[in-house]
């Protein structure tokens, strides 16, 4: 079979299974049936399925081709109505929404090589998959919900089935991600016909699809397209009155990502204020609930916080430290130095340089679309976009964005549809033309992350596909190449530079993505870089309080007398006792740095240190870590190698003599060198 009908296959019989599981729900739920609000619920419905079959240990190929199947019978023998394809579009609407359509499908169709899609949404699928089931990775990415890579892994692992590679089973991924575009553009232009204004339906949906963050996330293994086919799904529901189908897809959409929770709010309002019934109301917070909750509760029982990796001084754990979480958010927030200020608009429409892509020259029209409120369906729609875009300065990559501009370009060609000049509504026809022009992959643009070219060569497999994935993702593709040739499959490999884990096929510590990846990155730069430390000296005929007045919550003890106990980061304690030099005790942010002690000696790092009891006496130190005691804690941690790069500080060290830190070079690829660690 080929390698493109390989993804076909995966991705068509996982969309098919949803569209199984969709007309058995769409009756219940009492919504008018359509194609696309049929592959909304279906997914809503089969995603959390497929979670609890990973939970259960039934990960494998043959599971979810006997869950389709069953799908299928069941569908046919108790389905609803069979929604039609009915295309009643203009022919320019079908025309333009082909040309795109064949292009995304094509770009689609190539090796998974975008940063993200390459990265943890389908490495950890490959996790998955390999493992025979979901288990409790500690990175931060795999405490997002997870449920778009619960379909991901059905369509991956069919793929799979049917003799795929890595980039061939990703690529079924992305197809399915692709098949969610077309509901949304297709929900797009149901949402102008039942406004009484199909052609401001047709206009904006055409910009949806021309834009090109959308265009680029929906050809590829993310998930935002998804979310946003998902929140107008809801919209479109709550506007039908059709509250369960309304609840169910706001809860799922949440998860996908948490920002969704926002579109829960939205729809129990939208309840609240059009029913005006205590029923319909805990029907949509119970549905919403049904398909929100799994992943709440598996963070809750794996890392006791339900919204990891998030408000983790609220839900202490040890899996993420406080300062570390605070300053992701503090970098998402201000991402490339960008804020929301006088540039942002040019920023996030047309230039993407700092914010890595751009929504197209037609949402600078988008104040616009604050006229549409006197219009049917307009402040409804005006009011889900604001909803939406409330968490956006949380993160401000254009990216972020997509969710809301489905319902900004809704309700801005509703106003510009409605400005006609001799019976022609020209500024709705420039606005629309100018967004489908600009978002060719010809069209002159700024250097930005958005599809550049349509590489239909590597999409049928004409380019082999080691030579594509190496030309989009660089020297990144050739270090996954190695992990996978050189590292026994039981391996652990430490990085501090993401690595496309779809292709390395092995468990990944990145070293910013949870408290063990910190802790190591802290090990191996002490090693190059000696720590000033002090030495205290405590006399206390009892115990006594030793704290830090200046270091806030990131002082470090590195050893105390036993039985000393902390108030903070209870987790990491046991480093004060462990013999090790290399490791120390931290609130990381959690607290103020003190700890609870008896007469003895404790090494600290410098600062303003008092105790309250007893006596003190310090001196100057200085910690010059030996490279075996830093690889030590390494292999206690359960690390077999380490990928190091030529910029990293101890780089040039553990070139110039391996057998000092107890590694051994094993292979290298571009700037980078992989080592095993060795037994002592």
């Amino acid at each position: 079979m080929p390698a493109a009908l390989r993804s076909i296959f995966g991705a068509g019989i996982t969309v098919l299974a949803c569209l199984f599981a969709g007309s058995l729900l769409a009756r219940a739920c009492h919504i008018r049936p359509s194609l696309a609000l049929t592959l909304m619920l279906g997914s809503a419905s089969l995603s959390p399925v497929i979670f609890l079959l990973s939970l259960t240990g039934v990960v494998h190929p043959w599971t979810f081709a006997a869950l389709a199947l069953v799908l299928g019978i069941a569908a046919w023998r108790y389905g609803g109505p069979r929604p039609a394809l009915i295309l009643t579009a203009p022919w320019w609407v079908l025309a333009t929404a082909a040309i795109y359509g064949a292009i995304y499908f094509i770009y689609a169709l190539a090796p998974e090589a975008s940063p993200d899609g390459s990265g943890y949404h389908l490495g950890l699928v490959r996790l998955y998959l390999e493992h025979g089931r979901m288990f409790p990775d500690p990175s931060m990415y795999a405490s997002f919900p997870e449920g778009m890579e619960m379909l991901y892994l059905m369509a991956y692992s069919l793929a799979w089935l049917v003799g795929a590679s890595a980039g061939t089973a990703g690529s079924a991924a992305a197809l399915v991600h692709l098949t969610f575009l077309a509901a949304l553009i297709s929900l797009v232009f149901d949402a102008g016909r039942r406004a009484g204004a199909p052609l401001a339906g047709y206009a904006a949906g055409l910009v949806v699809l021309a834009s090109p963050v959308i265009g680029i996330s929906a050809s590829t293994a993310y998930v935002d397209v998804a979310l946003a086919a998902l929140v107008f799904g809801s919209f479109i529901a709550a506007r039908e009155g059709a509250w369960a189908a309304a609840g169910l897809l706001a809860g799922f959409a949440f998860g996908i990502k948490y920002t969704a929770f926002t579109m829960i709010a939205w729809v129990l309002l939208y309840a609240i204020w059009k029913s005006r019934r205590v029923r319909a109301v805990a029907l949509t917070a119970a549905c919403a609930a049904l398909t929100a909750s799994p992943w709440l509760i598996r963070n809750w029982v794996w890392r006791n916080d339900p919204v990891a990796p998030f408000l983790n001084r609220v839900f202490p754990n040890p899996n993420q430290y406080v300062s570390v979480e605070e300053e992701y958010r503090h970098n998402m927030a201000h991402f490339g130095g960008a804020n929301i200020d006088s540039s942002w608009p040019a920023e996030v429409t047309y230039r993407g340089a700092k914010l890595q892509s751009v929504t197209g020259v037609a949402f600078l029209a988008s104040p616009v679309a604050l006229l549409s409120i006197g219009q049917p369906g307009g402040a409804a729609a005006l009011s889900a976009a604001a909803f939406l875009f409330a968490t956006y300065p949380a993160n401000l990559l254009t990216r972020f964005l997509i969710p809301a501009l489905p319902f900004i370009a809704f309700s801005t060609a509703l106003v510009l549809a409605r400005w006609r000049w001799g019976g022609f509504p020209w500024l709705l026809a420039l606005w629309t033309a100018a967004q489908v022009i600009m978002g060719l992959p010809w069209a002159p643009a700024r250097p930005t992350y958005r599809i550049r070219e349509i590489p239909w060569k590597a999409a049928l497999r004409l380019d082999p596909e080691e030579v594509y994935l190496r030309r989009q993702l660089g020297d990144a593709y050739e270090v996954a190449r190695l992990i996978e040739a050189r590292v026994p499959p039981d391996g652990v490999v430490y990085t501090a530079l993401p690595v496309p884990d779809a292709y390395a096929g092995h468990e990944i510590i990145l070293n910013y993505t949870f408290a063990l990846g910190n802790r190591l990155y802290e090990v191996l730069y002490a090693v190059v870089k000696p720590t000033p430390q002090v030495r205290l000296r405590l006399h206390s005929s009892g115990r006594a309080i030793v704290r830090c007045r200046d270091c806030g919550s990131m002082g470090r003890v590195y050893e105390a007398p036993e039985g000393a106990r902390v108030f903070s980061n209870r987790w990491d304690a046991p480093l004060l006792f462990d013999q090790n030099p290399a490791t120390f005790w931290s609130p990381w942010g959690a607290g103020s740095t003190e700890i609870e002690t008896g007469a003895g000696e404790l090494l600290l790092s410098p600062g303003d240190w008092a105790s309250d009891g007893g006596t003190l006496a310090q001196e100057p130190s200085e910690l010059k870590l030996e490279p075996r005691d830093a690889i030590a804690y390494f292999r206690r941690a359960g690390v077999t190698h380490l990928v190091i790069y030529d910029l990293e500080a101890a780089s040039p060290a553990i070139r110039r003599d391996p057998q000092a830190w107890n590694l051994e070079p094993i292979g290298g690829a571009g700037p980078v060198t992989l080592y095993r660690v060795r037994t002592p």
